[in-house]
């Protein structure tokens, strides 16, 4: 079985499962947004997804394996996470942190050529090779955001999982994020991401996985996903779908849903 699949995942907090019996697979060369109302387990099940958390029931696997069986070296090769509050707890500058997105992939000889290409890629397409030689600390949140984000796109990983990366973005910002997550989709890579706009949802996303409540109320391409009634059930609200001049599609919170 290719690609990264969740099968029957369980994960339990305090004696409560908040990701219960999840099944779903994600496909490389696609963008997945997981959505969801606060507490849905959307982080959770996303942090399972890059082997940090082992399920209390089910698995991971990655093309056919069970993630937990790879060795740390080679899941952190193939999987690059972004959590959701990024830090920066050491005062170093922002091109040697994004040269930690490498270590998984160096030798004995430290820094190769390929290494030197994808940081420099990387800062690039994060929009923060102008702050290479600048405290990280020294960053507002987004320029924070953008080289973390960097750090993970340098490790050049088959996986890229996000969890909110648009939250101290400006608009512009976010919309070079959005186009970078289909970009990185397209050379083949497998992207699944956190959101909570559903308009950028409909911008970026190829599938959807609705999630509440620690369950999956329904999986599938984005057309079908982000429709009135999936969105109802799972959110509780009514919304309006719409679709701007240029053909990208809007979706707009009208009020709670009254049953």
């Amino acid at each position: 079985m290719k690609g990264l699949c969740a099968q029957g995942v369980q994960i339990c907090f305090h004696g409560r499962a908040v990701v219960d019996d999840v099944s779903a697979q994600f496909r490389r060369g696609r963008v997945t947004a997981l959505l969801g109302p606060n507490g849905a387990g959307k982080s959770t099940l996303l942090a399972s997804l890059a082997g940090l958390r082992r399920p209390d029931r089910g698995a991971v696997l990655i093309d056919g394996a069970d993630l937990a069986s790879l060795h740390p070296r080679e899941r952190a090769q193939r999987i690059g996470l972004l959590p959701q509050l990024g830090e920066v707890h050491w005062d170093i500058d922002v091109r040697t942190l994004v040269s930690l997105g490498r270590l998984p992939h160096r030798g004995r000889w430290g820094e190769q050529s390929r290494d030197i290409s994808a940081i420099a890629n990387a800062m690039a397409a994060a929009d923060v090779s102008q702050f290479a030689s600048r405290s990280a600390k020294q960053l507002s949140g987004g320029e924070r955001s953008r080289a973390l984000l960097a750090r993970v796109l340098a490790g050049e990983p088959e996986w890229l999982l996000v969890d909110e990366p648009l939250a101290s973005l400006d608009l512009a910002h976010q919309l070079d994020v959005l186009a970078l997550l289909r970009t990185v989709a397209a050379k083949g890579a497998g992207v699944v991401v956190v959101l909570h706009d559903l308009s950028h949802a409909a911008r970026v996303a190829d599938d959807v996985v609705l999630l509440k409540a620690g369950k999956i109320v329904a999986q599938g391409e984005r057309e079908l996903m982000l429709k009135a009634e999936p969105l109802r059930t799972t959110f509780e609200v009514d919304v309006h779908i719409g679709r701007a001049v240029e053909g990208e599609s809007f979706v707009i919170p009208l009020r709670r849903w009254q049953p």
